[in-house]
């Protein structure tokens, strides 16, 4: 019996033509590269009992994976590793963002999970290019910016600076600068939301890719300084669901999320679910689900497989 180390109380369940699920946290980054660590968090690894119910060990210091057929399932792609330099990929690249330009130097090519994909390798594939203070990421096919950090000019006084209006007109001009003017066809404004902290003050300006009214794991994030300043871009995800709703009906994800709330909502409270991919290209219906008891607040991840 494999045993399974974590240090977090949290419980994920996969509904997946009658299949059990459970999991570990691992972080599958390149380790001799863990200063590059912008694109994301680590990611979830999850392990399928061949048949059987759901079922779900939980515990601070472990857990156990039923013996039998197991497979993995991975829902987030920050995780990377080298690969081989494209032909194409420039020695520098100079990156304009509003009115500032950053001359950055290559820094090596990386791959996300999304290797395991046949319709997304594509997508997997990025560039890093950096210069002191600053890094960006590029796709290496498309060339599109997915990730940006200025952290020289990331705290500046909150006492005088922009508006969170004004915070919005610039992060829409900066990303119709970037991707072009249709994109806001197809990335609807979320919010806005204000950081003030020891190391930043800055808005942060979210867009979000929605299929059939249901948001998804494909956002794009403006980081404005108090001086009007753009300090950090991601938008790791970028354009990963952008046929999604040729290859899905609005009855199938409605479905996922009625399913969900028969077998959770009476004890659980469930937040907002999303649309997400995991690393084979499946879709899924994902909901972080909470309950207070003596012990305190739990947390739960529910995938629900759109297949």
């Amino acid at each position: 019996m494999k045993k399974i180390f974590i240090s977090v109380l949290l419980v994920i369940f996969v509904f997946a033509s009658g299949a059990c699920a459970v999991f570990k946290l691992t972080d599958n980054r390149n380790t001799e590269d863990t200063k590059d660590e912008e694109i994301g968090s680590p990611n979830y690894v999850f392990y399928f009992a061949s048949s059987g119910s759901a079922v779900a060990y939980s515990g601070e210091s472990s857990m156990e994976v039923p013996s039998g057929n197991v497979e993995t399932k991975i829902f987030s792609f920050p995780g990377k590793s080298t690969t081989d330099r494209p032909a194409d990929a420039s020695d520098q690249i100079t990156l304009k963002i509003n009115e500032d330009s950053y001359v950055l130097e290559y820094g090596g090519t990386y791959e996300t999970a999304l290797s395991d994909s046949e319709n997304y390798k594509s997508y997997c594939v990025y560039n890093l290019y950096k210069r002191d203070w600053f890094r960006a990421y590029t796709r290496a096919v498309t060339n599109e910016l997915l990730f940006f950090s200025n952290t020289s000019d990331a705290r500046l006084e909150a006492n005088c600076g922009i508006t969170e209006a004004e915070a919005k007109d610039i992060a829409e001009t900066t990303i119709i600068s970037l991707y072009g003017q249709n994109i806001l066809k197809e990335y609807t404004f979320e919010e806005t939301i204000y950081t003030n902290t020891d190391n930043m003050v800055q808005y942060t300006v979210i867009y979000r890719k929605y299929v059939w009214g249901t948001p998804t794991d494909d956002s794009i994030q403006i980081s404005i300084n108090m001086s009007g300043k753009v300090v950090a871009i991601n938008a790791k995800n970028l354009g990963l669901f952008s046929n999604a709703e040729k290859l899905l009906t609005k009855d199938s994800i409605d479905n996922a999320v009625d399913k969900m709330r028969e077998t959770f909502s009476n004890k659980w409270t469930i937040g907002k679910t999303m649309l997400v991919l995991d690393s084979e290209g499946d879709y899924y219906i994902s909901a972080h689900l909470f309950r207070d008891d003596s012990e305190g607040t739990k947390t739960m991840v529910v995938y629900v497989n759109l297949k």
